[in-house]
Protein backbone atom coordinates (compact mmCIF):
# COMPACT_ATOMS: atom_id res chain seq x y z
CA UNK A 1 0.00 0.00 0.00
CA UNK A 2 1.44 3.34 -1.03
CA UNK A 3 1.78 6.18 1.47
CA UNK A 4 1.08 9.77 0.50
CA UNK A 5 2.62 12.55 2.60
CA UNK A 6 2.58 16.28 2.05
CA UNK A 7 5.80 18.20 2.59
CA UNK A 8 6.71 21.87 3.02
CA UNK A 9 10.07 23.54 2.56
CA UNK A 10 11.71 24.84 5.72
CA UNK A 11 13.68 28.09 5.54
CA UNK A 12 15.93 30.03 7.87
CA UNK A 13 15.55 33.82 8.14
CA UNK A 14 18.34 35.43 10.21
CA UNK A 15 16.91 38.96 9.98
CA UNK A 16 13.23 39.49 9.19
CA UNK A 17 13.87 43.10 8.17
CA UNK A 18 16.48 42.11 5.56
CA UNK A 19 14.24 39.31 4.32
CA UNK A 20 17.09 37.07 3.21
CA UNK A 21 16.24 33.36 3.39
CA UNK A 22 17.90 30.01 2.83
CA UNK A 23 16.29 26.61 2.39
CA UNK A 24 17.53 24.33 5.16
CA UNK A 25 15.22 21.32 5.01
CA UNK A 26 11.71 20.01 4.56
CA UNK A 27 8.87 19.19 6.95
CA UNK A 28 6.84 16.04 6.40
CA UNK A 29 3.16 16.27 7.36
CA UNK A 30 2.68 13.07 9.36
CA UNK A 31 -0.15 11.88 11.59
CA UNK A 32 2.04 12.66 14.61
CA UNK A 33 2.67 16.21 13.42
CA UNK A 34 5.66 17.86 11.70
CA UNK A 35 8.67 15.65 10.96
CA UNK A 36 11.73 17.87 10.44
CA UNK A 37 14.39 16.82 7.96
CA UNK A 38 17.16 19.41 8.12
CA UNK A 39 20.25 19.81 5.96
CA UNK A 40 22.11 22.87 7.31
CA UNK A 41 25.44 23.52 5.64
CA UNK A 42 27.86 25.67 7.71
CA UNK A 43 29.39 27.40 4.68
CA UNK A 44 26.03 28.49 3.29
CA UNK A 45 24.72 29.62 6.69
CA UNK A 46 27.89 31.61 7.36
CA UNK A 47 27.50 33.39 4.01
CA UNK A 48 23.92 34.25 4.93
CA UNK A 49 24.75 35.46 8.44
CA UNK A 50 28.36 35.55 9.76
CA UNK A 51 27.14 35.09 13.35
CA UNK A 52 25.99 31.55 12.45
CA UNK A 53 29.63 30.47 12.23
CA UNK A 54 29.62 30.32 16.05
CA UNK A 55 26.51 28.11 16.26
CA UNK A 56 26.71 24.38 16.92
CA UNK A 57 24.29 23.24 14.24
CA UNK A 58 23.87 19.72 15.60
CA UNK A 59 22.94 21.05 19.05
CA UNK A 60 20.56 23.49 17.39
CA UNK A 61 18.93 20.66 15.45
CA UNK A 62 18.54 18.41 18.49
CA UNK A 63 17.10 21.27 20.55
CA UNK A 64 14.39 21.84 17.96
CA UNK A 65 13.51 18.15 17.85
CA UNK A 66 13.38 17.96 21.63
CA UNK A 67 11.16 21.04 21.82
CA UNK A 68 8.68 19.46 19.40
CA UNK A 69 8.41 16.37 21.57
CA UNK A 70 7.35 18.41 24.59
CA UNK A 71 3.94 18.93 23.02
CA UNK A 72 1.27 16.25 23.29
CA UNK A 73 -0.77 16.74 20.13
CA UNK A 74 0.06 17.25 16.43
CA UNK A 75 -1.87 20.52 16.49
CA UNK A 76 0.31 21.88 19.30
CA UNK A 77 3.48 20.85 17.45
CA UNK A 78 2.37 22.59 14.27
CA UNK A 79 1.40 25.71 16.20
CA UNK A 80 4.84 25.86 17.81
CA UNK A 81 6.59 25.29 14.51
CA UNK A 82 4.61 28.04 12.80
CA UNK A 83 4.67 30.64 15.57
CA UNK A 84 7.68 30.18 17.80
CA UNK A 85 10.47 28.49 15.88
CA UNK A 86 12.41 31.55 14.76
CA UNK A 87 14.71 31.87 12.89
CA UNK A 88 13.04 29.00 11.02
CA UNK A 89 9.84 29.43 9.04
CA UNK A 90 7.61 27.35 6.78
CA UNK A 91 7.82 28.32 3.13
CA UNK A 92 4.90 28.55 0.73
CA UNK A 93 6.52 25.91 -1.48
CA UNK A 94 5.65 22.27 -0.95
CA UNK A 95 4.18 19.20 -2.53
CA UNK A 96 3.35 15.55 -2.04
CA UNK A 97 5.45 12.41 -1.74
CA UNK A 98 3.93 9.12 -2.84
CA UNK A 99 6.02 6.26 -1.42
CA UNK A 100 5.51 2.50 -1.51
CA UNK A 101 7.93 1.48 1.27
CA UNK A 102 9.76 3.27 4.12
CA UNK A 103 12.96 2.94 2.10
CA UNK A 104 11.26 4.58 -0.89
CA UNK A 105 10.07 7.41 1.38
CA UNK A 106 13.59 8.04 2.66
CA UNK A 107 14.97 7.97 -0.87
CA UNK A 108 12.45 10.57 -1.98
CA UNK A 109 13.16 12.74 1.08
CA UNK A 110 16.85 12.60 0.19
CA UNK A 111 16.00 13.55 -3.37
CA UNK A 112 13.98 16.55 -2.19
CA UNK A 113 16.79 17.73 0.05
CA UNK A 114 19.20 17.36 -2.86
CA UNK A 115 16.86 19.28 -5.16
CA UNK A 116 15.73 22.12 -2.88
CA UNK A 117 18.34 22.50 -0.13
CA UNK A 118 21.77 21.47 -1.38
CA UNK A 119 23.69 23.84 -3.70
CA UNK A 120 22.31 23.69 -7.25
CA UNK A 121 23.97 21.22 -9.55
CA UNK A 122 24.22 21.12 -13.31
CA UNK A 123 21.56 18.92 -14.86
CA UNK A 124 22.63 16.08 -17.09
CA UNK A 125 21.56 15.74 -20.72
CA UNK A 126 18.98 13.18 -19.65
CA UNK A 127 17.45 15.59 -17.15
CA UNK A 128 17.37 18.34 -19.76
CA UNK A 129 15.58 16.02 -22.16
CA UNK A 130 13.07 15.07 -19.49
CA UNK A 131 11.96 18.64 -18.79
CA UNK A 132 11.87 19.81 -22.42
CA UNK A 133 8.46 21.23 -23.32
CA UNK A 134 6.95 20.21 -26.63
CA UNK A 135 4.48 22.18 -28.72
CA UNK A 136 1.72 19.81 -27.60
CA UNK A 137 2.59 20.38 -23.94
CA UNK A 138 2.43 24.15 -24.55
CA UNK A 139 -0.89 23.73 -26.39
CA UNK A 140 -2.46 21.85 -23.48
CA UNK A 141 -0.98 24.29 -20.97
CA UNK A 142 -2.43 27.22 -22.92
CA UNK A 143 -5.90 25.64 -22.87
CA UNK A 144 -5.71 24.96 -19.12
CA UNK A 145 -4.60 28.54 -18.50
CA UNK A 146 -7.52 29.84 -20.55
CA UNK A 147 -9.85 27.86 -18.27
CA UNK A 148 -8.03 29.18 -15.14
CA UNK A 149 -7.12 25.64 -14.10
CA UNK A 150 -3.33 25.53 -14.53
CA UNK A 151 -0.81 25.76 -11.70
CA UNK A 152 2.87 25.06 -11.16
CA UNK A 153 2.37 24.59 -7.39
CA UNK A 154 1.88 21.01 -6.23
CA UNK A 155 -0.21 22.11 -3.25
CA UNK A 156 -2.82 23.40 -5.70
CA UNK A 157 -3.83 19.81 -6.41
CA UNK A 158 -6.22 20.23 -3.49
CA UNK A 159 -7.60 23.46 -5.00
CA UNK A 160 -9.12 21.94 -8.15
CA UNK A 161 -6.13 22.75 -10.34
CA UNK A 162 -4.14 20.79 -12.89
CA UNK A 163 -0.48 21.04 -11.85
CA UNK A 164 2.64 20.53 -13.91
CA UNK A 165 5.70 18.48 -13.01
CA UNK A 166 4.20 16.03 -10.52
CA UNK A 167 7.05 13.98 -8.91
CA UNK A 168 6.27 10.29 -9.32
CA UNK A 169 9.81 9.46 -8.20
CA UNK A 170 12.18 12.23 -7.18
CA UNK A 171 15.06 9.77 -6.76
CA UNK A 172 14.69 8.58 -10.37
CA UNK A 173 13.87 12.06 -11.65
CA UNK A 174 10.58 10.90 -13.15
CA UNK A 175 7.87 13.55 -13.27
CA UNK A 176 4.42 13.47 -14.83
CA UNK A 177 3.78 16.43 -17.14
CA UNK A 178 0.34 17.12 -15.67
CA UNK A 179 -1.58 15.82 -12.65
CA UNK A 180 -5.03 16.39 -11.23
CA UNK A 181 -6.81 14.93 -8.24
CA UNK A 182 -10.29 13.61 -7.59
CA UNK A 183 -9.84 11.27 -4.64
CA UNK A 184 -7.38 9.37 -6.79
CA UNK A 185 -4.51 11.11 -8.56
CA UNK A 186 -4.62 11.19 -12.37
CA UNK A 187 -1.65 11.96 -14.66
CA UNK A 188 -1.38 13.18 -18.23
CA UNK A 189 1.59 12.78 -20.58
CA UNK A 190 1.92 14.34 -24.04
CA UNK A 191 3.82 13.08 -27.08
CA UNK A 192 4.15 15.50 -29.99
CA UNK A 193 5.05 13.60 -33.17
CA UNK A 194 4.18 16.39 -35.59
CA UNK A 195 6.72 17.72 -38.05
CA UNK A 196 8.42 14.35 -38.61
CA UNK A 197 8.18 12.23 -41.74
CA UNK A 198 9.78 9.14 -40.19
CA UNK A 199 9.97 7.39 -36.83
CA UNK A 200 13.48 8.33 -35.74
CA UNK A 201 15.56 7.17 -32.80
CA UNK A 202 15.01 10.43 -30.82
CA UNK A 203 11.26 9.99 -31.23
CA UNK A 204 11.52 6.38 -30.08
CA UNK A 205 13.48 7.49 -27.02
CA UNK A 206 10.86 10.16 -26.29
CA UNK A 207 8.04 7.64 -26.59
CA UNK A 208 9.93 5.19 -24.36
CA UNK A 209 10.36 7.85 -21.68
CA UNK A 210 6.65 8.69 -21.75
CA UNK A 211 5.80 4.99 -21.51
CA UNK A 212 8.18 4.66 -18.53
CA UNK A 213 6.44 7.51 -16.71
CA UNK A 214 3.02 5.96 -17.35
CA UNK A 215 4.30 2.55 -16.25
CA UNK A 216 5.61 4.01 -12.99
CA UNK A 217 2.29 5.76 -12.44
CA UNK A 218 0.53 2.43 -12.88
CA UNK A 219 2.74 0.91 -10.17
CA UNK A 220 2.69 3.83 -7.75
CA UNK A 221 -0.83 5.23 -7.97
CA UNK A 222 -4.17 3.77 -6.99
CA UNK A 223 -5.99 1.33 -9.25
CA UNK A 224 -8.64 3.97 -9.98
CA UNK A 225 -6.06 6.50 -11.18
CA UNK A 226 -6.23 7.39 -14.86
CA UNK A 227 -3.05 7.50 -16.95
CA UNK A 228 -3.80 9.58 -20.01
CA UNK A 229 -1.53 9.93 -23.03
CA UNK A 230 -2.24 12.83 -25.39
CA UNK A 231 -0.67 12.44 -28.83
CA UNK A 232 -0.51 14.42 -32.06
CA UNK A 233 1.00 13.39 -35.39
CA UNK A 234 0.94 14.33 -39.06
CA UNK A 235 0.96 10.68 -40.12
CA UNK A 236 -0.37 8.25 -37.52
CA UNK A 237 0.51 5.29 -39.71
CA UNK A 238 4.20 6.15 -39.66
CA UNK A 239 4.07 6.86 -35.91
CA UNK A 240 2.07 3.73 -35.04
CA UNK A 241 4.94 2.13 -33.01
CA UNK A 242 5.06 5.15 -30.67
CA UNK A 243 1.29 5.27 -30.23
CA UNK A 244 1.19 1.49 -29.62
CA UNK A 245 3.89 1.83 -26.96
CA UNK A 246 1.82 4.40 -25.08
CA UNK A 247 -1.38 2.43 -25.58
CA UNK A 248 0.10 -0.47 -23.60
CA UNK A 249 0.85 1.75 -20.59
CA UNK A 250 -1.94 4.33 -20.68
CA UNK A 251 -5.49 3.80 -19.52
CA UNK A 252 -6.61 6.20 -22.29
CA UNK A 253 -4.93 7.58 -25.42
CA UNK A 254 -6.25 10.91 -26.70
CA UNK A 255 -5.56 12.04 -30.26
CA UNK A 256 -5.51 15.82 -30.60
CA UNK A 257 -6.73 15.37 -34.17
CA UNK A 258 -9.96 13.75 -33.01
CA UNK A 259 -12.77 16.15 -31.93
CA UNK A 260 -14.37 13.33 -29.92
CA UNK A 261 -11.10 12.63 -28.10
CA UNK A 262 -10.56 16.31 -27.31
CA UNK A 263 -14.11 16.58 -25.99
CA UNK A 264 -13.60 13.44 -23.87
CA UNK A 265 -10.49 14.94 -22.27
CA UNK A 266 -12.25 18.25 -21.58
CA UNK A 267 -15.18 16.39 -19.98
CA UNK A 268 -12.81 14.21 -17.94
CA UNK A 269 -11.05 17.27 -16.50
CA UNK A 270 -14.41 18.94 -15.79
CA UNK A 271 -15.81 15.96 -13.90
CA UNK A 272 -12.56 15.18 -12.07
CA UNK A 273 -12.31 18.72 -10.72
CA UNK A 274 -16.04 18.85 -9.86
CA UNK A 275 -16.61 21.93 -12.00
CA UNK A 276 -20.16 23.27 -12.06
CA UNK A 277 -20.21 23.34 -15.87
CA UNK A 278 -18.43 21.38 -18.56
CA UNK A 279 -15.31 22.97 -20.00
CA UNK A 280 -15.02 24.39 -23.47
CA UNK A 281 -13.59 21.74 -25.81
CA UNK A 282 -9.85 21.76 -26.37
CA UNK A 283 -9.12 23.60 -29.63
CA UNK A 284 -6.92 21.88 -32.18
CA UNK A 285 -5.24 25.09 -33.22
CA UNK A 286 -2.53 25.34 -35.80
CA UNK A 287 0.65 23.64 -34.74
CA UNK A 288 2.52 25.44 -32.00
CA UNK A 289 6.21 25.36 -32.79
CA UNK A 290 8.06 22.94 -30.54
CA UNK A 291 9.80 24.78 -27.75
CA UNK A 292 13.07 23.94 -26.04
CA UNK A 293 12.17 25.55 -22.73
CA UNK A 294 13.74 24.26 -19.53
CA UNK A 295 11.34 24.80 -16.62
Amino acid sequence: MSQQLAFTLLQIVPDRLRGEVLNVGIVLHTAAGPDLRLRMLPSRLKALAPSYSRVNLEEWHQAWLAALQRFQTPEQRWAWLQDAMAPLRLAETGGTILAVTPADLEAQVEGLLERFVMPPRTFSKVARHRIRRSGLNAQLTSWLRSQHLFSTKLQDLSKNRVVSGYPLSVAEELFAEFALKNGALHVIETLDLRGHSSYTKPLRNEASHKALVLDLAQDELEASSQRIAVVAADDYGTMKPAVSMLNRKASAVVSMDSPNDRQWLADFVSKSLHLSTLLDPIPNSARIAAQALVL
